[in-house]
């Protein structure tokens, strides 16, 4: 599910996409735009966050959402939703926290989705797709050329 720009006056209403073939689609078209330029080239970084549920902490991730602008009672509704969903951790002794979304709940990708949504690329020839715990981090470059000018070389971009 997503949401998608309405013929309406434009209003938006949900429609069912493929997010993963939109991160993909989206990561494909920029790639390959930039590559059909001469002497140019991408770097990818994938990044999958482990237990990256577990790691929501619901005080943050309200404060978040009340930036972004969200309803006090939904940000209270998510409060309750996340609170009392306690884990055990055992390294040596046992610790119970009570941070994170539940595993397998449709909310959960949604819910790190909004805490993360701020990491933003602070350069032009960089992006940054999401899709839940998953990101890449891709940075479009020209080539650099080594050109030799009586016995030294000097780097320039093509």
């Amino acid at each position: 599910m997503g949401l998608r720009k309405g013929e309406y006056g434009g209003s938006f209403r949900i429609v069912r996409i493929a997010p993963q073939g939109d991160a993909i689609t989206t990561t494909l078209h920029l790639s390959l735009t930039h590559l059909d330029n001469k002497d140019t080239y991408v770097r990818m970084l994938f990044i999958d966050f482990s237990s990256a549920f577990n790691t929501i902490i619901p005080q943050h991730l309200i404060e978040k959402l009340s930036l972004l602008g969200l309803n006090t009672s939904l940000c209270n509704w998510i409060v309750d939703f996340l609170n009392g969903r306690l884990q055990s951790v055992r390294i040596e002794s046992t610790t119970t926290l009570s941070t994170g979304a539940p595993q397998g709940c449709v909310l959960s990708p949604l819910l790190f989705t909004l805490l993360t949504h701020d990491c933003a690329t602070m350069y032009s020839p960089n992006h940054i797709v999401k899709f839940a715990d998953d990101t890449i981090v891709s940075h479009q470059q020209e080539r650099r050329v080594s050109i030799q000018r009586g016995g030294a070389t000097t780097n320039s971009l093509v």
